[in-house]
C-alpha cells in the first residue's frame, strides 16, 4: 500500500510539470495582453499603494528607478491565496465552499511535497540522517493529506450543489455582429442585467443622437450572450 502511494504521488509530479510546461509554451505563443493595471498596486512602493497611486503620477517617472515593495506584495498576495479575502468579501456563499474546497488542495499539495522530501531524503542520504526525517514525515503525511481530502471533497459537493441549486446559471450562444461593430469575437455580457458592449475600436464607437430608437439589430446583440449572476 505504502508503495502505491508513493507511485501515484509521482505519477501525479509528472503530471503536472507536464501540464506546466504545455500551459507556458501555449501562453508563450499568445499575443502581449492589453496593459491595464487595476488600482491599487500592492507592490507599489514609496507609500502609493496605501491610497491607489502609481509611479505613472510622478514627472519624469522614466527617469526614476521604479520602487517596488516585495513586502507590500506578499501581505496581500499570501491572505488572498491562502483564504481567498476578495471573495469572502464579496460572495460569502460561494466563499463558504470555495475556500474548503482550496485549501484542501493546498493541504494535498503540501502532502506530494513532503512525501517527494522523504523520497529523496531516503535515496540520497545516509539510513542514520534519513530515518528522523521520514519518522517525521510519516507522521504529518496522513493526517495532512487526510484533512485536504476531506475538506477538497466536502468543498467540491458543496461548489456542486451551489451551482445545482441555480446560483450561477451561463448561457453562451454565438455573438450577433450588429451596426454599431460589436467585436465578433467577444460577447455581450449581462451583470445583474447589465449589458456591457465591447465595439471594435472605440474611436468607431459614435455616440447615439438623442431619441434614436433601438433596431432589431439591437435587440438581438443583447440577447446574444446571457450571464446571470444571483
Amino acid at each position: 500500500m505504502t508503495t502505491l502511494v508513493y507511485v501515484i504521488a509521482y505519477i501525479g509530479i509528472v503530471f503536472f510539470l507536464i501540464a506546466v510546461v504545455a500551459r507556458f509554451v501555449f501562453w508563450s505563443k499568445m499575443p502581449m495582453h492589453l496593459r491595464w493595471e487595476l488600482y491599487p498596486v500592492a507592490h507599489e512602493g514609496g507609500g502609493r499603494a496605501a491610497y491607489g497611486g502609481s509611479y505613472l503620477e510622478e514627472s519624469d517617472w522614466w527617469k526614476k528607478k521604479r520602487e517596488v515593495s516585495l513586502l507590500g506584495e506578499l501581505k496581500v498576495m499570501v491572505p488572498e491565496i491562502l483564504f481567498l479575502v476578495a471573495l469572502r468579501e464579496h460572495n460569502r456563499k460561494l466563499w463558504t465552499w470555495s475556500f474548503p474546497f482550496h485549501f484542501g488542495l493546498y493541504l494535498v499539495a503540501a502532502t506530494t511535497i513532503l512525501l517527494l522530501v522523504g523520497g529523496i531524503a531516503g535515496a540520497l542520504l545516509p539510513a542514520n540522517a534519513a530515518a528522523p526525517i521520514n519518522t517525521v514525515i510519516g507522521f504529518v503525511a496522513p493526517w495532512l493529506g487526510g484533512a485536504g481530502l476531506v475538506l477538497g471533497i466536502v468543498g467540491a459537493l458543496g461548489l456542486f450543489a451551489w451551482w445545482r441549486g441555480g446560483a450561477a446559471v451561463v448561457v453562451v450562444r454565438r455573438p450577433v455582429v450588429t451596426v454599431d461593430r460589436l467585436h465578433p469575437d467577444h460577447p455581450h455580457v449581462s451583470l445583474r442585467r447589465q449589458v456591457l458592449r465591447l465595439p471594435l475600436d472605440s474611436l468607431e464607437r459614435r455616440p447615439q443622437p438623442a431619441g434614436r430608437q433601438r433596431g432589431e439589430g439591437d435587440r438581438r446583440a443583447a440577447q446574444s450572450t446571457d450571464l446571470l449572476v444571483r
